[in-house]
């Protein structure tokens, strides 16, 4: 590992460790590494840290870096996953439906705990709300509206979704110089129509386009998750 220098920080009102390591051109788990016992969401003024500034990073990714990235396609995998499931799930009881979006809500939360590991509680608490309780949720709303063919309450989830896409985009590019805010919304906005072509295919017995369907909110959900975890990767790992 390349020689840096070691200084210490005296946290102050505001601080986090996403802050810290931009001021410092670190990594917050450089920082970490470096604090033992340290609760990144509970720095307390006056407390010391150890901070290796100006780290040079090595050429080739780190152990550290590699398992976040492992760990965020892993999550948003899942995530499709029980998406898929729930649409199973939609020509099935409705107590099975309400546990398969439980479950669907559980794999987004884990999608935002990698998050968690970078950013301060405030907006982890925002990206939550919004990615969880939100926008899952009315992405599973809408695909039931459909299934029930009910196209005004499609619409109007559909309408909500496209908002909760809006503001993710905005709140993960605001906290990210390497995500774009466009990009992000569109990318999100793109599930809807998938999960659609997938209920219909299967109301009519179409089980080739069905199929087609799912591996295509596979494919969504693999190229959003490079996408994250590339932006952690440029921010946390390569800053330049």
């Amino acid at each position: 590992m390349a020689e840096c220098q070691m200084i210490t920080h005296e946290i102050v009102r505001g601080d986090t460790l996403y802050r810290l390591a931009q001021k410092y051109r670190t990594t917050v788990p450089l920082i970490l590494l470096a604090n033992p016992g340290v609760d990144p969401y509970n720095l307390q003024e006056g407390m010391r840290l150890k901070i290796c500034k100006g780290n040079l990073f090595p050429e080739k990714p780190s152990a550290d870096e590699i398992q976040m990235m492992s760990d965020m396609n892993k999550a948003m995998l899942q995530y499709a996953g029980w998406l898929k499931l729930y649409l199973v799930s939609l020509s099935q009881s409705a107590a099975r439906q309400r546990d398969v979006a439980q479950r669907a809500e559980q794999a987004a939360g884990n999608v935002v705990d990698i998050f968690a590991l970078f950013y301060p509680d405030a907006m982890i608490t925002k990206l939550r709300d919004l990615f969880v309780r939100k926008y899952t949720l009315e992405l599973m709303s809408y695909a039931n509206a459909v299934n029930n063919r009910d196209t005004m309450a499609a619409e109007d989830f559909e309408e909500r979704v496209s908002n909760h896409a809006e503001k993710i985009a905005a709140l993960l590019a605001q906290y990210n110089r390497y995500y774009d805010e466009d990009r992000l919304e569109e990318w999100l906005e793109q599930a809807p129509e998938v999960m659609e072509k997938i209920v219909v295919a299967a109301a009519g017995g179409d089980t080739v386009a069905e199929f087609a369907g799912f591996d295509k909110l596979d494919q969504w959900a693999a190229a959003l998750g490079m996408y994250f975890s590339d932006g952690l990767r440029k921010e946390f790992y390569r800053q330049g």
